[in-house]
This record gives C-alpha cells, sequence and structure tokens, in this order.
C-alpha cells in the first residue's frame, strides 16, 4: 500500500524513469496520463489505478512488480533501498 509520505519520492521515481533528463516533465506525462482514463477506471481504488497508468504509458510488469515491492517493503537502510530502485527501474 502506498502511504502518502511516499507520494513524493514515487513521483520522483516515476518522473526520473520516464524523462531522465527532465523528471518534472516525466511525471507531467504521467499525471495526464493518469487524468486521462474515464470515469469508470478513474474510480478504481487508487494504488490499482496507479498500477494500470504504470503500464499504460510503458512500465514492463518486472518495472512494476519492482515498484510494488519497493512499496510494500520496510527497511533499515531506506537511502540503500531508493538507491537500488532508481537503478533496478532503469535497467528494466
Amino acid at each position: 500500500m502506498i502511504h502518502r509520505k511516499d507520494g513524493a519520492l514515487v513521483n520522483r521515481l516515476l518522473g526520473e524513469v520516464l524523462n531522465p533528463n527532465d523528471p518534472g516533465e516525466g511525471i507531467i506525462r504521467f499525471w495526464l496520463e493518469m487524468a486521462g482514463w474515464k470515469t469508470p477506471v478513474r474510480k478504481i481504488p487508487s494504488e490499482k489505478l496507479l498500477f494500470r497508468t504504470l503500464e499504460k504509458v510503458g512500465f514492463s510488469k518486472e518495472q512494476r512488480n519492482l515498484l510494488h515491492i519497493f512499496l510494500t517493503t520496510k527497511t533499515d537502510e531506506p537511502k540503500e533501498m531508493i538507491t537500488k530502485i532508481r537503478r533496478e527501474l532503469r535497467l528494466h
């Protein structure tokens, strides 16, 4: 489950993957895609909508799984985990 405190970090990660040279443009593209769903889709739970939109913008199943694991795993080493997910998302 995504918590509010994770939102800014997730936005940054998604923006970096979608546009490494301009993460701000990347996340704007993502949010425009998310907002573009027809009403029935927009009414699904926000986490499902997030992952459906990730697929729509081209994130592979492996990337989506990596992000899900990142969001659901607690760690005592958050800095290392963030570095790892940044690297892994770009490799897939």
